[in-house]
């Protein structure tokens, strides 16, 4: 539970930074390509957002639109009757 709380604070450190890093065009060009390459290499790709609120289900239902995916959708944030948000 220590380690847990301790990556937790560390991440929330980093945040900034990363989410700065991943608005620099051409590392969204290199993601977004490797993304791609991924999804087209599978037909069960899994999904996974921060909270699994909205943003996974909702990629979970547009990959079911492919012929023979069988996509899930998972959240890295486990929080019992946490509402969507608006």
């Amino acid at each position: 539970m220590r380690l847990e709380r301790a990556l937790s604070a560390a991440a929330r450190r980093i945040e900034p930074a990363i989410g700065r890093l991943l608005s620099v065009e051409p590392v969204r060009r290199v993601l977004h390509a490797r993304a791609l390459r991924a999804w087209r290499a599978t037909d069960e790709p899994l999904i996974v957002c921060y909270g699994n609120i909205n943003r996974s289900p909702f990629a979970e239902q547009l990959a079911r639109r492919r012929a023979a995916a069988s996509p899930t959708s998972a959240g890295l944030y486990a929080k019992a009757d946490r509402p969507s948000p608006p």
